[in-house]
């Protein structure tokens, strides 16, 4: 992927100067990216609590939801 030496500011003129359909076809593209990258996070997420879990000796796949929720309680992340 090419780089542009422009400011966010002079893309965002860009942008808001586009006709409205171009406009919502960028706003769809980046929509995809933002979703691909919050998969990819979630399940980078998911493989380390699995493997936290699994270093505590319980199985992730097994627990209720309510021994989730203390487990992560237990961590801080609530």
């Amino acid at each position: 992927m090419s780089r542009f030496n422009m400011s966010v500011e002079q893309i965002i003129g860009i942008v808001k100067n586009l006709p409205d359909e171009q406009k919502r076809q960028v706003f769809r593209e980046l929509a995809k990216e933002m979703r691909q990258k919050r998969q990819e996070l979630m399940l980078k997420a998911e493989q380390r609590i699995r493997a936290l879990a699994a270093s505590r000796g319980v199985d992730w796949n097994t627990m209720s939801d309510e021994e989730r929720l203390e487990f992560h309680e237990e961590r801080g992340c609530l």
